[in-house]
């Protein structure tokens, strides 16, 4: 090979590579903690800004655990002050963004942590079984393109309901005493995404 074709078949490596798509490699946010969320973005604690939602056609699922309960009452609690604080810190949490649905077991701490979100954001709330976790992951997964949607639960409701939107398992045990946990699943296409975050009432 002559030293100009040496040097043309170099120079079309080096477009070839510079051409190449580059895969999207996404920070990994896992246990960090988000305040609020404007638009398609979380706004972290440190003030760093991340997207939630890749693009419009896309569902997003906002999973936590319902806030603090009484633990003196054994039958369905209500929540403590300390819950009732958290309940109103989601209002501020999501005033920035839509959301489309809400769902919660039929409890009083799970209804109770999302009653006042609901009423802001001026949507019925809606309930599911959580004895048909598989089922209402399917029915969420066949959601309408574009949405948001913020579901309560338990500390082992919740993890199961994001696995089997997920599709494997990849959320474990929420300690009994945790209630800082949240998780945000994308469903682009085919695609799936998960994010393990945290919140924390200021």
């Amino acid at each position: 090979m002559s030293c100009r074709n040496s040097f043309i078949y170099l120079l079309l490596l080096v477009v070839n590579i510079g051409c190449k798509p580059q895969k999207n490699v996404s920070k990994n946010y896992e246990g960090q903690q988000v305040v609020s969320f404007e638009g398609y973005e979380m706004i972290m604690k440190d003030g760093e800004r991340a997207r939630f939602r890749t693009n419009d056609d896309s569902k997003v699922y906002f999973f936590f655990r319902h806030a603090e309960k009484d633990t003196i009452v054994i039958d369905n609690p209500s929540l403590t002050e300390e819950g009732i604080q958290r309940a109103e810190y989601l209002v501020k949490m999501f005033a920035g963004t839509k959301v489309d649905s809400l769902y919660s077991t039929m409890y009083n701490r799970t209804m109770f942590t999302i009653d006042k979100l609901a009423r802001t954001k001026g949507k019925k709330m809606k309930s599911y079984d959580p004895e048909k976790l598989k089922e209402f992951a399917t029915k969420l997964e066949m959601s309408s393109a574009g949405v948001n949607h913020v579901i309560v639960g338990h500390s082992n409701t919740t993890p199961d309901l994001v696995n089997h939107l997920m599709g494997e398992s990849l959320v474990g045990y929420i300690d009994e005493s945790d209630y800082n946990n949240m998780f945000i699943v994308e469903i682009d296409g085919s695609n799936k995404k998960l994010k393990k975050l945290t919140f924390k009432v200021n």
